[in-house]
């Protein structure tokens, strides 16, 4: 099978140096990289090529598309790299090393676990925030603090990592955090920090999207290579 990749960031790139053909059919594969990519490329496409999209927006285009974010296997993976890549984002830019220092962990999803997880390995001080009180249970489990107080668990905190794509950290929680605080948004649209009052607070917060395309790119394409043919295995002939 013949593989185009179209649009994306650097490990589209390099999963397009990697990735030209896959298994024994005649037909097309297109794999769009994101939501802009796909709509206006979609409509060139071959009516029986297998199409796959990369897009946390909602795809809607008249045809099947297969969306990677719906592959569970890629999705622990790339939370992988999300965390480790995170946590050296933040590394650059505090003044203190994250061993010993208190960090802030909101949501404990796939992201927010794996950020745990490494966080304890480094013998940081994690505080997890989670509304549930199993996914508190499971983060003391792994060897983290649990809260159900936004306003204690930022309160001191050297990095800040907040993975829910909804707003967790408006003014009134951010009003509560160091001065000093290092603050990532990790999350998709409509995010999870309010930026705004961040800067009118004098901290530093920014969003850090697609994470795993800009600090190992590489590794990326491995994981998004993997997921392709799972999906082409997957799918076989029936796909128009």
């Amino acid at each position: 099978m013949k593989i185009h990749v179209v649009g994306g960031d650097a490990r589209f790139v390099r999963l397009s140096e990697q990735l030209s053909e896959y298994g024994e059919s005649e037909k097309e594969a297109y794999i769009f990289g994101s939501a802009r990519a796909l709509c206006e490329g979609v409509n060139q496409v071959p009516a029986d090529a297998l199409v796959m999209a990369f897009s946390t927006e909602k795809i809607c285009v008249g045809r099947k598309i297969v969306n990677l974010l719906e592959d569970e296997e890629f999705l622990r993976e790339n939370a992988q790299l999300t965390a480790e890549g995170a946590i050296v984002c933040a590394a650059n830019f505090m003044k203190v090393a994250l061993r010993g220092s208190k960090c802030l962990v909101v949501g404990f999803g796939r992201i927010g676990q794996e950020l745990t997880d490494l966080l304890v390995g480094m013998r940081a001080k994690p505080v997890v925030y989670a509304r549930r009180e199993e996914s508190r249970r499971r983060a003391m489990q792994r060897g983290a603090i649990a809260t159900e107080s936004l306003e204690d668990g930022i309160s001191g905190a050297k990095a800040v990592f907040s993975t829910p794509p909804e707003m967790v950290l408006s003014e009134n929680i951010l009003t509560c955090a160091a001065k000093d605080a290092v603050i990532l948004d990790l999350a998709s649209a409509p995010f999870g920090v309010d930026l705004e009052a961040a800067q009118r607070l004098g901290l530093s917060a920014w969003i850090e999207s697609g994470v795993p395309g800009r600090y190992c790119p590489e590794s990326a394409a491995f994981v998004l290579e993997s997921a392709v043919k799972r999906i082409i295995d997957r799918e076989g002939s029936n796909f128009t």
